[in-house]
């Protein structure tokens, strides 16, 4: 009876549950809308913006039917540009230009029909770096849009152990490593001439741009932005009309069908557009190839292809030429019930418009999907080989991602000018009456809604959904947010938290959804040529097979690893303090390379908190060498006879040649040196150009320059950022260390016994470093720099080389809005500007207890060498991605790193001014003191001059302790002096020991 009772109320609630459900959904049926269009509004940007350009012309208004092909022989060029011979053409046959930054390329052309033109390039590019050339169009001196200032031409990456098979179908073969892993195959440009239109460096658009020409004579130039492009001729034509499927299946209607089924490998691509799109080991059980033991690369991985523009071709070898069906199988998890489309070419060329930007669904797990889906179409493939290609776009999305861009600008130039009549005044007494001094903002606040909801709708139809889609949710939000800020415009100046600053404002959830829309992923495991009534395997594994193979991985797990044979005596131990997917490569490199050339083995193993070296010297288990630790590791060793010096080893001067001189002031201990920098870090300024023309104010060159531009940003309720005004109360040496070295301070006294903090210099340079925060109200406590540069009130201050990477990659909604300047230094009376800056690095380190010390030096000479280390940049990223930026000690290596030429100027410029705080025993101390000294004078509001000496006395007493401990001196006196290095005596310790007395 109780049973019965049980089962009858668990009935109920289960009825109960559907109908609150039902009811829930209808609730919140999302009302589609057919078509949108972007709406943008020019506030920032002297042209318009692509949409708006093309907006004033149709191309269906004109019927162009001329080409026009310029040589190299009708164009005239900057004086730089070279002119490369027919025989140095590399096999076109005729004369090219070679062409580098800064180089111009012009021509005059005679237009007969007036119409809209592609730009079309033959080039060959021969730079090394991993981003496509960029350039900019002129027609008769103007820009014609603001996207033509940054035109992309796309490169093909070409994957190592291409080969084919007995099935006549191109495949990989991989390397495996010396556990018998596939390793990811590393991608080379293919040195190839090539045709291509001009794209928009961000694709928002799949296909190349058009310029409207009219009729007549025009000049066109174009203005080089990297490095390395052979350009042989220019064609100008207009663009082919697309067919629809019905039209494209009507030519070929005569076509035999295919009656068979062919099952390719995803992971066989044979080029792709981007080195960041990778592949990797998926382990369910129904991918192929499967193992139990090893590795194996059996997908292409949703993560690294999302990006718009990024492409993967493969060659498929068709057995007969007819009609095929295209199937994949796949997954797309990263957009939560909305799908990313790619754009699909045959053969180079779309076959039909529908494959302009085909959708694929949201999927957590595998699925296939055919090509037409329920109406499959057939596709036309010659006998052999043929190329497909998978570009991801997000073109369907782009006029609600330009829409947001625009609003997001306008709430910027909103921000200000609210700003600007309140002086940042947020008092919630205090009544303001916008509506006199901003026209419509009322009207404006819910025009944004209403393009946003338009939006929202919109973006459900072209998913077929009526529920709400969970990606979309912030914009939901925003727009709701907005109409909530327009019942009381008054009142804005006190809400600004959710317009434009905070994590709950209307621009942090637009800001974020930029970031998710513009992130078309795709994972792909299988592509298959379908025949007519033929199946597609499941994508997923039966239960019991599943079960099965899990059970026999249980088992398995249980299985000893394979020893490794080594010759010991030729062999060292390597710790290494970075990521897995580092050490993996650098394994790969150590037995690829540096074994075979020099006979060394090198085992590396994972170091994950680099605290277990010092267990390691207690326990006698040291290995033989340490990488990836901090500067301040191998002098806490020295001083402990635990660590090598470097300079006695042959080839010393050799390798901290290609170092910044500053960066060795940490690795000293007296007369040696015992470590080499690995890793850079750097501090530079970030300024939002948006905000900044917009106020007009010039970026600081120095700190009385940063002062002088304080009060006007503080009447726009905005400011200036230095790090020491981070939410961590310990400013480290790393921050303090910059202002004693700008005003020419010591920290140390000439012994180097004492602290030297209560000089005159070092009293100016604390003075300024306090006087920033408690007179110029520079914010203290700024927990997340990054969002706050994003949400522009803190739209200029300083920044290190992980917030300069986040704004790269993690900030769209900004992309084009900022810039990088030097970091801000002291003028001094000869007019030179002392820009001196600390930064981190980490390093590598020997330990004495090494019995194999020369093979350990030969091995970070090959390490820190020049090629391994831009090879070992390039390939991190290749294989992992643009976020896997690796910030080399190398200057010659970091002078190849993807990012704008410009940039790369700024940041290595900044390097010869860097500089370190340099270790004592008992300098960690000093820094605490050194910092207490902020804090009481910052936020306790005590007396500069109190509390530097109350910081020389504390500090000197640990200093001396210390240096009793080490012997430097006795209970009384000083027994010897603790050599000093800074960056005006560094080059004594550049040299090799035996090179001291030349």
């Amino acid at each position: 009876m109780k049973r019965k009772v049980f089962y009858r109320l668990l009935i109920g609630l289960a009825i109960v549950l559907l109908l609150m459900q039902f009811v829930f959904n209808q609730k919140e049926k999302v009302e589609q809308l057919s078509s949108f269009e972007s709406q943008i509004v020019n506030t920032t940007q002297e042209e318009d913006r692509y949409t708006t350009y093309l907006q004033n012309y149709s191309a269906d208004s004109f019927n162009v039917e001329s080409n026009y092909v310029i040589n190299t022989s009708e164009m005239t060029y900057s004086e730089n540009v070279n002119l490369l011979d027919e025989s140095n053409s590399f096999g076109i046959g005729s004369d090219s230009l070679e062409v580098n930054r800064n180089d111009w390329v012009e021509f005059d052309i005679d237009i007969l029909e007036e119409g809209l033109y592609i730009i079309d390039l033959l080039y060959y590019y021969q730079a090394d770096e991993l981003l496509a050339p960029k350039l900019g169009v002129l027609i008769d001196n103007l820009y014609p849009f603001y996207e033509s200032r940054q035109l992309s031409l796309p490169i093909n990456w070409v994957p190592s152990g291409l080969s084919v098979d007995q099935n006549n179908q191109t495949i990989i073969s991989f390397q495996t490593d010396r556990y018998n892993n596939d390793i990811q195959p590393i991608s080379n440009i293919e040195r190839t001439w090539q045709h291509n239109g001009l794209y928009d460096a961000s694709y928002y658009y799949v296909e190349p741009l058009q310029f409207y020409l009219d009729e007549g004579t025009h000049n066109i130039k174009l203005i080089m932005n990297n490095d390395g492009l052979i350009i042989n001729q220019v064609n100008i034509y207009a663009k082919d009309k697309v067919n629809d499927y019905q039209t494209y299946a009507s030519l070929y209607s005569d076509k035999t069908k295919y009656d068979d089924l062919i099952e390719l490998e995803a992971e066989y691509y044979t080029s792709k557009s981007d080195p960041s799109i990778k592949l990797y080991s998926d382990t369910r059980v129904a991918s192929t190839p499967f193992s139990l033991s090893e590795n194996r690369l059996n997908a292409v991985d949703a993560y690294t292809w999302d990006e718009a523009g990024r492409s993967a071709t493969w060659t498929i070898n068709a057995p007969q030429e007819g009609l095929y069906q295209i199937s994949f199988k796949y997954i797309q998890y990263r957009l939560t019930n909305l799908a990313t489309y790619r754009e699909i070419k045959v053969n180079g060329e779309v076959p039909f418009t529908e494959l302009s930007a085909f959708a694929f669904p949201y999927s957590q797990d595998w699925a296939n999907i055919t090509l037409g889906d329920e109406e499959p179409y057939w596709i036309y493939l010659e006998e052999g080989d043929n190329t497909l290609t998978l570009t991801s776009t997000v073109d369907p999305y782009r006029p609600v991602i330009e829409t947001i861009e625009s609003i997001l600008n306008s709430i910027t130039s909103l921000t200000i000018e609210i700003q600007k009549l309140t002086g940042g005044n947020t008092d919630s007494y205090r009544d303001w009456d916008l509506v006199d001094y901003i026209p419509n903002l009322e009207e404006t606040l819910l025009q944004w809604a209403d393009w946003l909801e338009q939006g929202y709708r919109y973006c459900h139809y072209i998913n077929d959904r009526t529920n709400p889609a969970g990606s979309l949710v912030n914009l939901e939000i925003a727009f709701n947010q907005l109409r909530v800020l327009a019942e009381n415009t008054n009142d804005l100046p006190n809400r600004m938290d959710m317009l434009s600053e905070g994590t709950s404002s209307v621009s942090k959830y637009l800001g974020d959804l930029i970031l998710s829309l513009t992130e078309q992923s795709l994972g792909l495991e299988k592509i298959y040529l379908v025949g007519e009534d033929f199946e597609i395997p499941s994508p997923t594994a039966g239960f019991f097979k599943t079960i099965w193979v899990g059970i026999k991985d249980f088992f398995y797990s249980f299985r000893k690893d394979e020893e490794i044979v080594t010759d010991e005596s030729k062999t060292i131990e390597v710790w290494v303090n970075r990521p897995r997917a580092n050490v993996d490569l650098m394994q790969q490199y150590i037995d690829q390379v540096f074994t075979p050339q020099t006979g060394i083995y090198v085992n590396l193993s994972l170091m994950p908190n680099a605290n277990k070296l010092i267990l390691s010297n207690a326990a006698n288990i040291e290995p033989d060498v340490a990488m990836g630790v901090t500067s301040q590791t191998p002098f806490n060793f020295a001083i402990r006879n635990a660590a090598v010096d470097l300079r006695k080893f042959e080839g010393y001067s050799d390798v901290v040649a290609n170092f910044a001189p500053g960066s060795m002031i940490s690795y000293v201990y007296e007369d040696g040196v015992y470590g080499f920098p690995e890793t850079q870090d750097f501090y530079i300024t970030v300024y939002r150009t948006d905000i900044m023309s917009q106020i007009n104010l010039t970026i600081p060159d120095t700190w009385d320059e940063v002062i002088n531009m304080l009060p006007a940003l503080r009447r726009m309720g905005m400011n200036y950022y230095h790090p020491l005004g981070s939410s961590n109360s310990y400013k480290s040496f790393n921050l303090t260390s910059t202002f004693f070295e700008q005003f020419n301070a010591s920290i140390y006294t000439d012994n180097g016994i004492y602290s030297n903090i209560d000089s005159d210099e070092a009293i100016e340079a604390i003075d300024l470093m306090t006087e920033l925060f408690t007179v110029h109200d520079l914010p203290e406590g700024t927990a997340n720099f990054y969002n706050h540069f994003r949400y522009g009130n803190l739209p200029i201050g300083i920044a290190n080389s992980q917030t300069y990477l986040q704004l790269l990659i993690a900030a769209p909604e900004i992309k084009g809005n900022w810039d990088i300047a030097l970091y801000p230094g002291v003028e001094e009376s000869s007019g030179d500007i002392n820009r001196y800056a600390a930064a981190t690095t980490t390093g590598t380190m020997i330990f004495s207890s090494s019995d194999k010390q020369e093979l350990a030096f030969e091995f970070l000479e090959w390490w820190h060498s020049t090629e391994i280390q831009i090879r070992f940049g390039n390939d991190i990223q290749k294989m992992f991605g643009k976020e896997y930026m690796w910030f080399s000690s190398n200057l010659e290596a970091l002078a190849t790193l993807p990012i704008d030429t410009e940039h790369k100027e700024i940041i290595l410029e900044q390097l010869t001014y860097v500089t370190a705080a340099p270790n004592t025993p008992g300098g960690y101390y000093l820094e605490r003191e050194i910092s207490n000294v902020w804090n009481r004078v910052v936020l306790s509001d005590d007396n500069l001059r109190d509390a530097i000496d109350d910081a020389k006395i504390s500090a000197d007493r640990e200093l001396w302790r210390k240096y009793l401990e080490f012997g430097y001196v006795d209970e009384l006196d000083i027994l010897k002096d603790y050599q000093i290095p800074t960056i005006n005596n560094i080059d004594y310790w550049l040299q090799e020991s035996g090179d001291d007395d030349e």
